[in-house]
């Protein structure tokens, strides 16, 4: 058996699974047996009444014997529950191993797939944790350079800044306007990456809002009258803040929609693995579909989730 952080994991699931079917079918074995016992026992009671004092005390043996094919079955209870427990944590290391696998290979995919950009000229990224993966900037790039998007919004300023800002550098008549509301991050990346005038950061702070009844959940102030009119190719959202324990997230641009859409459009989002998000997706489709928008979608996993939509010409975008 090897070691997988820290922890020892057997060897396969498989011998896992075997142990669970045995230790089930042992319970089933010693219930049959139990119920077996019970039988006994009330047919010798009723036997009993009758004053024969050696069926009493052959009552008193057999509920013996019950008490412990309880207290075995109850062994063999736990066991299972420690045995499911360890099937639990195999399967979520084995899920871990899968995500860094795919992260792994989308990287060496991006790293290939810009090689000979005539536009990305600054190629450091510092993908993973809160910034956006490889899968996200592999589809990103291909979007943009398949695309050619000329009106881009950004939710969130970071590594897929670093690109569009590059792209809409290279694209003399693209409009890019990048959402972010912590000033301090703002000056920092400012300090690293220069952005040409194509390039807007719109500072907006951040508030809570409540969504069909459910807990708050973070939001732009002011997002609405921002955008309000304005119409876009391209949407990235990997902002504002989410979270597992939320319901929905990152709902601003449903505000948006469908109104803001060009004819041809992708929308991408980062952290599709988190229930909130995906909740939003739905929304999202279900307006599409009011307003008989046809559209495809596509989701791209590593240590995190991309989910794209496209437009109906562009759900090619969905099979890279």
């Amino acid at each position: 058996m090897g070691e997988l952080y820290g922890r020892v994991m057997p060897s396969s699931k498989n011998q896992v699974n075997e142990k669970t079917e045995a230790l089930k079918k042992q319970i089933q074995t010693v219930q049959s047996h139990v119920s077996s016992v019970e039988k006994k026992i009330g047919g010798m009671k009723k036997d009993a009444k009758s004053g024969q004092s050696e069926l009493k005390n052959e009552i008193v043996h057999q509920q013996q014997i019950l008490k412990e094919l309880e207290n075995r079955v109850k062994d063999i209870e736990k066991c299972l529950g420690s045995m499911m427990e360890n099937f639990k944590t195999v399967d979520k290391q084995e899920r871990a191993i899968l995500r860094a696998s795919n992260e792994a290979v989308w990287a060496e995919v991006f790293h290939d797939a810009i090689l000979e950009s005539t536009w990305l000229k600054r190629k450091q990224f510092y993908p993973g944790r809160w910034a956006a993966g490889y899968p996200f900037l592999y589809v990103l790039y291909r979007t943009l350079n398949e695309m050619h998007p000329m009106n881009i919004l950004e939710l969130g300023l970071g590594q897929t800044t670093r690109m569009i800002g590059q792209y809409a550098e290279y694209e003399k008549d693209c409009r890019h306007f990048v959402v972010e509301h912590d000033q301090d991050w703002i000056e920092i990346f400012n300090r690293d990456f220069h952005l040409s005038e194509n390039s807007e950061v719109i500072k907006l702070e951040l508030g809570k809002k409540s969504f069909y009844e459910t807990e708050p959940t973070t939001v732009y102030m002011g997002f609405l009258d921002e955008f309000r009119g304005k119409k876009f190719d391209l949407i990235s959202i990997d902002a504002p803040f989410g979270g597992n324990t939320l319901t929905y997230s990152r709902m601003d641009v449903l505000q948006l929609l469908p109104e803001c859409l060009n004819k041809d459009f992708v929308i991408l989002l980062d952290d599709y693995n988190r229930e909130a998000e995906r909740n939003m997706i739905e929304i999202l489709k279900t307006i599409l579909k009011n307003n008989a928008i046809s559209f495809c979608t596509g989701v791209y996993r590593g240590n995190k989730d991309t989910f794209m939509v496209t437009s109906e010409s562009l759900k090619f975008l969905c099979t890279m």
